[in-house]
């Protein structure tokens, strides 16, 4: 009962004489042939093994480029981010590895993808072969569970720090840097886009990692975004507030 990091952490100490790692979820179930299919996959050029998830990788010609895989990863792209239906060398996991708070339960496989991704300069293999049954339960935690602020920013850190790790160069961090904006200026929209008043956000770590990276990165804004994200006043922010709950009416 510590949690799904300690489960795999533990899992993967116990398989100290093994080549490869693979995962499944306690809520999945995997074809028979899955094991060799992960196998069949994985060759000299490259440490990881990855299988479609809703048809995304199955546009993919047989690999995909590491750099392109990370940026996915650091984004936060659901389609890459689990940790089940892959094959990893086992070399690639290291004692920070499964370094992640007991707090984070979801999200954790995201950080421990890129923590991976990071310790390998090779490109990705795909196998285009469904070998696993994804089993959705609403009331799970992933389905269940409320985003905050404050855990967003939490899960930035994580990443942040994990990319810190390997990469030196400033222009090459702000390219990886850039990809983490997108999913929390989707959540501060999600939450402040319909409102006049922001609650003292501009406060808030999240909200200064957020803009001092947008302004980092020259991050393109739409106009409409700009003026949720800057504009504090209550009665400057109406006209597109308003806007943008009429728009959102009539699309429903």
């Amino acid at each position: 009962n510590a949690g799904v990091t300690r489960a795999r952490a533990n899992g993967v100490a116990a398989a100290d004489d093994c080549e490869f790692i693979t995962f499944v979820d306690s809520d999945n179930t995997v074809t028979p042939d899955a094991l060799s299919v992960l196998h069949n996959a994985m060759n000299e050029d490259c440490d990881i093994v990855i299988t479609p998830v809703e048809d995304f990788l199955i546009k993919q010609n047989g690999c995909m480029n590491n750099f392109e895989h990370r940026k996915l990863l650091v984004r936060g792209n659901s389609q890459v981010n689990v940790l089940w239906g892959k094959l990893f060398r086992k070399h690639l996991f290291k004692k920070e590895t499964f370094d992640i708070p007991r707090e984070i339960v979801v999200g954790e496989d995201t950080i421990t993808n890129i923590r991976l991704a990071f310790n390998t300069n090779k490109n990705i293999a795909i196998t285009n072969k469904q070998i696993l049954n994804y089993l959705i339960h609403p009331d799970s935690t992933w389905h269940s569970f409320n985003y905050t602020i404050e855990y967003k920013h939490t899960l930035y850190q994580l990443k942040i720090a994990s990319i810190k790790n390997h990469i030196t160069k400033q222009e090459e961090f702000n390219q990886y840097l850039q990809e983490t904006i997108f999913k929390r200026l989707e959540l501060y929209m999600e939450t402040y886009g319909k409102k006049l008043f922001t609650n003292n956000i501009e406060n808030t770590d999240f909200y200064k990692a957020l803009v001092a990276d947008i302004e980092k990165t020259n991050f393109h804004l739409k106009t409409s975004r700009k003026v949720i994200l800057y504009q504090h006043n209550p009665i400057k922010r109406a006209p597109i507030v308003l806007l943008r709950n009429i728009l959102k009416l009539l699309k429903s």
